[in-house]
């Protein structure tokens, strides 16, 4: 007689087969991309989406959101300021520019929030694969073969994995936060499916600017 498969260990190995197609599909979007386009074309093409990001989440503020700059970082990273602090910084800078400042500025505390985020893992991702070049390169010229550079490549893989899986959830979390208030003062909640539209973009990008690294 054949065990059955129960209804929660069948919605397990569906929803990982879907994640793991997806992964699969976006790595090669990656690819073709690396394959497509060289360093200078993509870094032009990552620069165009967080433009057009920007130009939208503008037109939804009425003011626009920064980014933070690398002297904040530095600044929370030494423990002289929190991310609250220079999140609730740069809201009000931003509003105080604008002709039409807003008068809840908790959407604009959410995508301030995105853009920390997304500036957080790059910088762990980008400190990865430098790690990853230097651990190839501090080998001897005998050690350097093709195959060394995969099984190196493969370690920071299942890192990365779990960085953009991490990732993904808090970005998730956020939008849920955005769309919720959004729905809450009446306004259109279309600048979500752009936001992550965007966000899915430039991941794939990435993916092909660290390939491009390794040509």
């Amino acid at each position: 007689m054949k065990r059955r498969i129960g209804p929660l260990i069948l919605l397990i190995i569906l929803t990982s087969a879907v994640f793991l197609i997806n992964w699969q599909m976006n790595n090669i979007k990656g690819v073709w991309y690396a394959l497509k386009y060289d360093k200078m074309q993509i870094e032009d093409m990552i620069t165009n989406t967080n433009e057009n990001l920007k130009h939208d989440i503008e037109t939804v503020l009425g003011h626009s959101i920064r980014e933070f700059t690398e002297e904040e970082r530095d600044a929370i990273e030494k423990g002289l300021v929190t991310e609250d602090e220079v999140v609730e910084k740069i809201v009000r800078e931003e509003a105080e520019k604008s002709n039409t400042p807003q008068t809840d500025n908790t959407v604009s505390r959410y995508i301030t929030e995105l853009y920390n985020l997304k500036g957080r893992y790059i910088g762990i991702l980008d400190g990865m694969v430098k790690s990853a070049v230097s651990e190839y390169k501090a080998l001897d010229k005998s050690q350097r073969t093709r195959s060394k550079q995969l099984e190196i490549g493969a370690n920071y893989v299942s890192k990365a994995v779990s960085l953009e899986t991490e990732c993904d959830q808090k970005v998730a979390s956020i939008l849920s936060k955005i769309e919720s208030q959004l729905k809450k003062e009446g306004k259109s909640t279309d600048i979500i499916k752009t936001i992550n539209n965007a966000y899915v973009s430039e991941k794939n990008l990435k993916r092909a600017y660290y390939l491009n690294m390794f040509k």
